[in-house]
C-alpha cells in the first residue's frame, strides 16, 4: 500500500463513528485459544513413543510358503551309541546309527486394526494425514507385539500344572490371625506376568470382540493352579512362607491364601517363593481362575521360550534354587578373581559338552544387567571403574557388553544384550548360526512366512475408513538345543 493510500485509509477511519465497546487499544488475549491471535501449532503430531524389536530385527524373514504348517526333519546325532571303529582283518565294520526327529510349527495370522472417521479426517485438514498415520502406527504396534510373541509366546507349549507349595508359618513378622489357611500358587506366563498385579488380579482368559463383530478367545496368562497346602497359625502376628519347585518358562508366581474355599490373591513374585505377612481381603478370589492350564494361546506361535521348554527340545534350562523364602538365589561369582559368573560358565560348559557349540548372545533384562555388572566388577581383582579422558575429564561407571568364553573353543566372546521386554529374573542364550559343516541350514532360526506385513483398507460399511495390518507365518528354529535359559534369578 502506498503512503498516499495509507493516509486516506486512516483519514476515513478517523471520520467514522467508533462504538463505545471497542474504543480502546487492542491487548494480547488471555489464552492461546481466544481473542485475535494466531494459534501457533506446528504441523503434524510428534510421535513420542519407543518401538523396540531387537529379535525381529535380527531374525531373517523368508516369504513364499504354503500349507497349514512348516514341517522339517533334523538329524541331531551321528553314531550316538559310539560304535567302535576298529575292523579286523578281512572283515567289515559295525553299523553307524543316527538320531532323527520330525518337527512342525503351525502357521498363524496376527495383526491389529484401526479406523479414521470421515469427520476426523476433515477436522485434521492439512495438520495431519490421519490415514497414513493410522497405518504407520498399526505397523509399528504390530512389529512390537510380534517381538513379544517371538520372545515369550506359548502357542502350543504350555506350563502345565503349578507344583504344590511347601508352606510354613511363624508366630511373628506379620498380622495374620490364628486359623488354618490354604496356600495355592499359580505360575504366570510371560504375558501373564506383564498383565497381572495384586491390585487388579491375575489376568484372566477373555472374549475379544473383533473389528468385524466376530469374537475370539484370548488366553495364555497362567498355568493350572497348584493343589492347596495348609498351615495353621497361632496368635495375631503370624506370617506364612511358601515355595514351589520352579517352573521353566514361568516369569512369576501368584500366591493365594485364605481359609479353604475363600483363598484370595496376596502377592505376586518374580521368584518361586514368598513371605506373606498379611491377608488381602480385597484381593482376587482364587475361584475366579479356571481349574485347567490356561498358559497357551492358540492364536500365536511358540516363541523362543516356548520352543526351549517344549518336550525334547534339548535346550539348556537351569532354574536356580529356591533359597531363602522370599529372597531366592542370585547369580554368583566364579570366585576366581576374573569377574566370571558361575551360572554363565556352567551354561557355556554344558553347550560345549553336549553339542560342541558356544552361544553367540546372552539376553538379559535391564535390572539384571545392572546386577551382573556389579557382580563382575566385585569379582574382578583388576577392575577399573574410573577412566580418564581428554582434557583431564573423568568418565565414571561401566557397562558389560561381552562375556568371555571360558572354554577356549568356538567364538571367544558372547554378546551381552539387554532386551526391553525381558523381565528381571530370566537370562536367555541364543546362537545366530549353526557351527557344524554341511548342516544344510542357512540360518538357525527364521520367520517362515506365507505372507509378510501387508495392510488392507476394508470396504466401507459406515462413514469411516477401516484399516488392518497383518502378517502370516511362524517362528521356525532348526536347533532349539542351541538355546538356553537361566530362570528364577532373585533380584540382584
Amino acid at each position: 500500500m502506498s503512503a498516499e493510500n495509507a493516509t486516506e485509509v486512516i483519514a476515513k477511519a478517523l471520520q467514522s463513528p467508533i462504538p463505545e465497546a471497542i474504543a480502546k487499544a487492542f491487548t494480547s488475549p488471555s489464552s492461546p485459544t481466544t481473542g485475535l491471535a494466531e494459534y501457533n501449532l506446528e504441523q503434524g503430531a510428534r510421535l513420542i513413543y519407543p518401538i523396540d524389536t531387537p529379535l525381529r530385527n535380527m531374525i531373517p524373514r523368508e516369504v513364499g510358503q504354503a500349507g497349514v504348517q512348516a514341517n522339517w526333519r533334523a538329524i541331531t546325532a551321528v553314531n550316538p551309541n559310539e560304535e567302535a571303529i576298529g575292523v579286523s582283518e578281512g572283515n567289515r565294520g559295525g553299523y553307524n546309527s543316527y538320531t532323527e526327529v520330525d518337527r512342525y510349527a503351525k502357521f498363524v495370522e496376527m495383526g491389529l486394526e484401526d479406523y479414521v472417521t470421515w469427520k476426523a479426517e476433515r477436522a485434521a485438514g492439512n495438520f495431519q494425514n490421519l490415514d497414513e498415520l493410522a497405518v504407520q502406527m498399526l505397523l509399528q504396534a504390530t512389529m512390537e507385539a510380534e517381538e513379544k510373541v517371538m520372545l515369550g509366546g506359548l502357542g502350543a507349549t504350555g506350563l502345565g500344572t503349578t507344583p504344590t507349595p511347601t508352606v510354613a508359618n511363624s508366630g511373628s513378622g506379620g498380622s495374620i490371625a490364628a486359623a488354618t489357611y490354604n496356600v495355592v500358587a499359580v505360575a504366570l506366563t510371560f504375558k501373564g506376568q506383564r498383565a497381572s498385579s495384586v491390585a487388579n488380579g491375575v489376568k484372566l482368559q477373555y472374549t475379544r470382540t473383533n473389528a468385524d463383530g466376530s469374537t475370539d478367545t484370548v488366553s495364555g496368562f497362567y498355568a493350572k493352579p497348584s493343589n492347596g497346602a495348609t498351615t495353621t497359625t497361632t496368635g495375631t502376628t503370624s506370617s506364612v512362607t511358601a515355595s514351589v519347585t520352579a517352573v521353566p518358562g514361568a516369569f512369576g508366581y501368584a500366591w493365594y491364601i485364605g481359609v479353604s474355599g475363600s483363598e484370595k490373591l496376596a502377592a505376586i513374585t518374580s521368584i518361586n517363593s514368598v513371605v506373606i505377612t498379611a491377608l488381602n481381603g480385597s484381593g482376587q478370589a482364587l475361584s475366579a481362575l479356571a481349574t485347567s492350564d490356561q498358559s497357551t494361546d492358540s492364536l500365536v506361535f511358540d516363541g523362543l521360550i516356548g520352543q526351549m521348554i517344549a518336550s525334547g527340545s534339548g535346550s539348556y534350562i537351569n532354574s536356580l534354587a529356591t533359597g531363602t523364602a522370599g529372597t531366592g538365589t542370585k547369580l554368583t561369582s566364579t570366585g576366581s578373581g576374573t569377574g566370571g559368573i558361575a551360572e554363565f560358565d556352567a551354561a557355556i560348559e554344558s553347550f560345549f559338552t553336549n553339542y560342541r557349540l558356544i552361544p553367540t548372545d546372552i539376553w538379559i533384562s535391564g535390572a539384571d544387567q545392572k546386577a551382573i555388572k556389579a557382580l563382575i566388577l566385585a569379582g574382578n581383582t583388576n577392575a577399573a571403574v574410573f577412566f580418564q579422558g581428554g582434557d583431564n575429564e573423568i568418565k565414571a561407571g561401566a557397562r558389560v557388553r561381552t562375556y568371555t568364553n571360558p572354554i577356549g573353543y568356538g567364538n571367544p566372546d558372547l554378546r551381552l544384550r539387554v532386551h526391553p521386554f525381558l523381565p528381571q529374573g530370566t537370562v536367555l542364550f541364543t546362537t545366530d548360526k549353526v557351527p557344524y559343516p554341511l548342516s544344510n541350514v542357512r540360518q538357525i532360526m527364521k520367520m517362515n512366512l506365507r505372507r509378510d506385513y501387508y495392510s488392507i483398507l476394508w470396504p466401507l460399511k459406515s462413514r469411516r475408513y477401516e484399516y488392518g495390518v497383518y502378517f502370516d507365518g511362524v517362528l521356525q528354529h532348526y536347533f532349539p538345543a542351541s538355546m538356553g535359559m537361566i530362570n528364577n534369578i532373585a533380584p540382584g
